[in-house]
């Protein structure tokens, strides 16, 4: 389920881009899905609905990253990324955020 949502964005991304007026341009569909999941798994309502329905995953499919990235650690090659969701101060966050943001992309949000 994730590497087809990863891949049906690019194919999304692509097409916008290939049909601007600037023709140089470089996308990662793993970044940006991955980005947009880090916001799904806070999203409610109306935006949860369209969130998923563009990164062609549900919330939960989104737990796959753990499970890509030690993939993708382990073979021959090299995945490095970082990650950093930074949040307002005083800003209140969904039950679960944290602990569902730390078990998908080994990371806290400040």
């Amino acid at each position: 389920m994730l590497s087809n949502g990863i891949s049906s964005l690019g194919f999304a991304l692509s097409e916008v881009y290939e049909n601007s007026e600037n023709k140089n341009f470089v996308i990662s569909p793993y970044s940006a899905h991955c980005a947009f999941s880090q916001v799904l798994l806070g999203a409610r309502f109306d935006t949860k609905t369209e969130l998923e329905s563009v990164l062609g995953v549900q919330n939960a499919h989104t737990l796959g990253y753990k499970r890509l990235k030690n993939s993708l650690r382990s073979q021959s090659s090299m995945l490095q990324e970082s990650n950093i969701m930074a949040l307002a101060k005083g800003l209140r966050i969904v039950s679960g955020f944290k602990n569902g943001y730390s078990q998908r992309f080994d990371s806290e949000p400040l």
